[in-house]
């Protein structure tokens, strides 16, 4: 990955309607202390451009409404009058060319998979805003398979500081079980697309809090709704609530650990 130059403080758009993951995101920009706002639909997103200026937008391309990648085009559709480009990244927990081409088709200006590190967002905003040169660097695919992976929270802790961190894991804790609920009953009503765009929700979340397991599962779990495989689906469903119900419990356990001897305060 190509090393960015310094980056000032810039006004950012965030969409993203995902709370973890809004968190985590706001939390990594304050590092460098960009101005964020944050909006959780597209259609909000298009109000805030609207009524403000912005140097850069995050845009979340999965959203509920018109999604994000209608979004994008009503964005550049509204430049071609006014003869402005805002710099648009798009965000995807869905990292293959399909979606990358969809992207940029679209009118992004760049792209960045979720979850990202810190210096992955740093280098994608720099990369946007032609303040790195170089190639992109190579999509990288891996599998973990524990249930708690604690260098997550870990780098959460020391980045963003034991409050934020702590905001980050309650934040999950208490808005997946609603995700979860919703699963069941949606598959059971054979209302697929629904079923798919909440475990799209959840693998990023859970991947933003260490739980690639639970990760894993709900990105299985989407690709099946996706198909409208209803065996599948059902059965991954099953093991998907499993590994949710004891790697939440065992998250809870991590970040105490974890917290005891982190740094306090806020970024």
């Amino acid at each position: 990955m190509p090393s960015p130059r310094a980056v000032p403080a810039l006004a950012i758009l965030l969409v993203e309607d995902n709370e973890v993951n809004r968190l985590v995101a706001e939390g990594f920009l304050a590092r460098h202390e960009h101005r964020v706002t944050a909006v959780g639909s597209d259609e909000a997103a298009l109000e805030a451009l609207d009524d403000d200026s912005f140097d850069l937008v995050l845009m979340d391309i999965r959203m509920p409404g018109m999604g994000g990648l209608e979004a994008i085009r009503r964005i550049r559709a509204g430049e071609q009058h006014n003869g402005a480009h805002v710099p648009i990244i798009a965000l995807t927990a869905q990292v293959v060319r399909s979606e990358i081409d969809a992207c940029f088709a679209a009118g992004a200006d760049a792209f960045l998979g979720k979850p990202f590190e810190p210096a992955e967002l740093d280098a994608a905003i720099a990369r946007c805003l032609s303040l790195t040169t170089g190639a992109p660097a190579e999509i990288e695919n891996t599998t973990k398979t524990p249930a708690v992976d604690s260098k997550v929270m870990r780098q959460h802790l020391d980045l963003l500081g034991r409050d934020y961190a702590g905001r980050i894991v309650d934040t999950f804790a208490e808005t997946t079980p609603r995700i979860m609920a919703t699963l069941r009953d949606d598959l059971e009503a054979g209302a697929y697309e629904r079923v798919s765009g909440h475990a799209h929700s959840l693998k990023s979340a859970a991947g933003n809090v260490g739980l690639p397991h639970v990760a894993d599962l709900a990105r299985r779990l989407e690709k099946a709704a996706g198909e409208s495989d209803t065996e599948t689906s059902r059965r991954t469903l099953n093991a998907l609530e499993g590994a949710y119900a004891a790697a939440s419990s065992e998250l809870r356990t991590t970040w105490q650990s974890l917290a005891a001897d982190g740094p306090s305060g806020e970024i």
